[in-house]
């Protein structure tokens, strides 16, 4: 239900010809483009740590000696404690 609503947001937007993204110039590739690779690196780094410590640290902390409870409260502490670090910037 909640898509079928995102699509009733976006249809409009199919109208309007205006592109917010850049082009490559005179007919360049997007795979050749340096910035593609950087944002992509990025983000692609930016996933993988985030999964590393969502997934990884309850574990090796329950493997030396905390319960599984508590190795639970600590992820959930260092995603709290990680919020004020996530606004976004220059908007």
């Amino acid at each position: 239900m909640l898509a079928g609503l995102a699509v009733l947001c976006w249809l409009p937007q199919l109208r309007s010809r205006r592109t917010y993204a850049s082009t490559p110039a005179k007919g360049g590739s997007v795979w050749r483009s340096k910035l593609a690779w950087q944002v992509t690196l990025f983000m692609g780094l930016q996933s993988f740590l985030f999964y590393i410590n969502a997934n990884w640290l309850p574990e090796l902390l329950h493997e030396r000696g905390m319960s599984i409870a508590t190795a639970g409260w600590m992820l959930a502490g260092m995603q709290f404690i990680s919020l004020p670090f996530l606004r976004k910037r220059g908007a």
